[in-house]
């Protein structure tokens, strides 16, 4: 699963985001959102690293008019804490 931080434009990302596909399959559901956060659950499989996802969502987000405003983080969330996801991107561990 992965968490998309942002205030604006969340219609535009959700879509976006569920748009994406990978060899004619959309991979990305949109779970829920809760004020700020939008949670997605991906269907990527093999070895995909999170800094591929990250990618792949920047580059929808992007296309946003005005998106180079907006305050974005994208984090993983594993064990359904996304601070436990922050800590295996930011540490290193795997």
């Amino acid at each position: 699963m992965l968490l998309v931080n942002c205030k604006w434009e969340q219609e535009a990302i959700i879509n976006g985001v569920k748009a994406i596909e990978i060899e004619g399959n959309q991979v990305y559901s949109h779970i829920k959102t809760e004020g700020m956060r939008m949670y997605f659950d991906s269907k990527i499989e093999g070895e995909v690293t999170f800094f591929d996802e990250y990618m792949l969502i920047m580059k929808v987000i992007m296309r946003i008019p005005r998106s180079s405003t907006f305050a974005i983080s994208i984090l993983p969330v594993i064990n359904g804490s996304a601070i436990e996801g922050y800590k295996y991107t930011v540490g290193g561990h795997k």
